[in-house]
């Protein structure tokens, strides 16, 4: 058996040791340029099919408007009036409850952090100095 002494072990065991860190910081920047690649992919793919949506809904809204329009006797103003009056209340207070459930999810985030949190206040609550 071979005879070492302590500090030949322990100085080949910090070298594995700092290999091994290099070897994980290696892998975890291949990791995320893995996952930054997967994830530009994913949202390029979802924009994508976010736009022929987006077209299907314009579609959507002129057959309805033209559906509209024929029960109205032909009257395409008044059909395209009406469509886009309704429209523009339903985006308006779909908006206007989205921005609402915003306001209250951030204000409940903000909650969560104390007030005396930050550097410059390192007193505790109570003392006087």
């Amino acid at each position: 058996m071979e005879s070492r002494s302590f500090s030949s072990v322990f100085r080949e065991f910090a070298f594995d040791v700092v290999d091994l860190v290099k070897t994980e910081l290696r892998l975890a920047k291949l990791r995320a340029v893995h996952d930054s690649r997967s994830a530009e992919r994913n949202f390029g793919i979802s924009l994508f099919f976010g736009v022929v949506a987006w077209i299907g809904l314009q579609v959507l809204v002129v057959a309805a408007i033209l559906a509209l329009a024929s029960v109205l006797g032909g009257n395409y103003q008044l059909s395209t009036l009406l469509m886009g009056t309704a429209l523009f209340i339903f985006g308006s207070l779909s908006a206007l409850f989205s921005f609402r459930k915003a306001k209250e999810s951030t204000t409940r985030i903000f909650r969560l952090v104390p007030e005396n949190h930050g550097p410059n206040n390192n007193q505790k609550r109570g003392s006087s100095s």
